[in-house]
């Protein structure tokens, strides 16, 4: 079923910015798309490497004791002592990576509500057409358009609480996610960037570290700015994994043409130098900006709080593993069975004056116009007529009315047009109830 009135016409933006009403005219159950369940939260923007993701399946996997990596039935476990000598073959085939440890839940309770944007244009679209619209596929646009809904959590321990940047609202559960957080995105408000090209190190270096995830040159290991080399990739690229396991991923090469294409590209460095400072005031390096900005303007981009709201938009982009966890189970929770989501749409839909009504025991219905049965005796014939058919065939269209009780008549027929001019003000008043399909209805007193 499709609603007659033709969509608008899509804005140019982003997908998280477009508006629900352009999806008011829904579809059949069998063409719907469905929810997009934990694939949503594990496929977040701004990964860049193939590290755990938090995908509960993986965890319940590793919670029934998976076997390891590799490892095939019947076979030995490893430091058993039993099972056969690897062969050749087995010796030249790729080795598995091992499974990340299952990642705990953190102790948080979460919520997904409309975002209230949303909200204002969907009842700005019921408001405007006066159509009935069915309350579970207006939950089921936001379940497929997670973007339209927002994050709220709350801290279920006492002693735990959570970081919410004050720039942007992103939130962490540690320190050093924040902090992470912060230098990524908010450093450069604070200074202005200079990029200079200076001379090539000088010394002998017999070999080059190299980042095993991104392919940067990290730099010869005894080199002076290797420590802070390392330190900028992990806190800008892979801060969602623990320290020890990127040093990991770095490999050290005897190339000489690596060599010579770290010294080459050694010579291009950036400094940084507080806005608002004049010229003359020494420029800082990466590493010292990024400790004066942390404790300058640290605190102050930073509150504690035992709840917070931010946008299912930037909730993708949280790195911490925990943290990931939680929202991708809540959110496969609440596509499962959203009750949360209807109750916060329902109760924001009659918050701003919208009637959500219930046909018989059935379908929930949301409309601008309170339902408001009208005794068809007590109307004029050409009225009298439409509710007492109505009455009898509800959910018949326009078309149908007219072909039923004007047969061989078309809409420009005078006897035509004395149907279907009252239709509207009747629809206005609430004595005859218009589905989103085109569909029609009278409400009935209650007995």
């Amino acid at each position: 079923m499709s609603d007659p009135t033709p969509p608008e016409s899509p804005p140019q933006e982003a997908p998280a910015e477009r508006e629900l009403v352009l999806e008011l005219n829904f579809v059949p159950e069998w063409a719907r798309k469905p929810p997009s369940a934990t694939a949503f939260f594990n496929d977040r923007p701004g990964r860049r490497d193939g590290a755990h993701r938090g995908d509960p399946r993986n965890d319940r996997r590793d919670q029934r004791g998976s076997r390891p990596a590799g490892a095939r039935p019947g076979a030995a476990r490893p430091g058993s002592g039993g099972g056969r000598a690897p062969s050749g073959r087995d010796r030249d085939r790729p080795q598995r990576p091992e499974r990340p440890p299952p990642v705990r839940p953190l102790p948080l309770h979460v919520r997904f509500l409309p975002d209230d944007r949303q909200i204002g244009a969907l009842i700005k679209r019921i408001r405007g057409n006066q159509r009935a619209y069915p309350l579970n596929e207006i939950v089921g646009l936001f379940l497929s358009n997670p973007d339209a809904c927002r994050v709220k959590l709350e801290s279920t321990d006492p002693a735990q609480r959570l970081l919410q940047c004050t720039v942007c609202g992103m939130i962490a559960f540690d320190r050093h996610s924040m902090d992470t957080h912060l230098t990524h995105e908010h450093l450069a408000d604070f200074f202005d960037i200079e990029t200079r090209t200076s001379e090539p190190p000088t010394g002998s270096f017999v070999c080059v570290a190299k980042c095993g995830l991104s392919g940067v040159l990290l730099g010869p290991p005894n080199h002076n700015t290797y420590a802070e080399r390392v330190d900028e990739v992990y806190r800008t690229s892979y801060a969602h994994l623990p320290l020890e396991e990127y040093r990991r991923q770095i490999s050290t090469h005897h190339d000489e043409a690596l060599i010579a294409q770290w010294k080459e590209e050694s010579r291009t460095q950036k400094f940084f130098r507080p806005k608002g400072q004049p010229a003359e005031t020494p420029a800082l390096k990466w590493g010292a900006a990024v400790a004066l900005f942390l404790q300058k303007h640290g605190p102050s981009l930073v509150k504690s709080t035992a709840h917070a709201s931010l946008s299912v938009a930037l909730a993708r982009q949280v790195n911490h593993p925990g943290l990931a966890q939680t929202l991708a189970d809540a959110w496969q929770w609440e596509c499962r069975t959203p009750r949360a989501l209807t109750l916060a749409i329902q109760g924001a839909l009659r918050g701003r004056h919208l009637e959500v009504f219930r046909v018989g025991t059935g379908t929930r219905f949301v409309t601008a116009v309170p339902p408001v049965p009208l005794d068809p005796e007590r109307a004029i014939p050409s009225i009298r007529s439409v509710l007492t058919h109505l009455r009898q065939h509800p959910g018949c269209t326009r078309a149908q009315l007219l072909t039923e009780l004007v047969p061989g008549k078309t809409s420009d027929d005078p006897e035509a047009a004395a149907i279907l001019s009252p239709l509207r003000w009747l629809v206005d008043r609430g004595h005859i109830i218009e589905f989103f399909d085109g569909t029609m209805a009278v409400p009935l007193a209650k007995p």
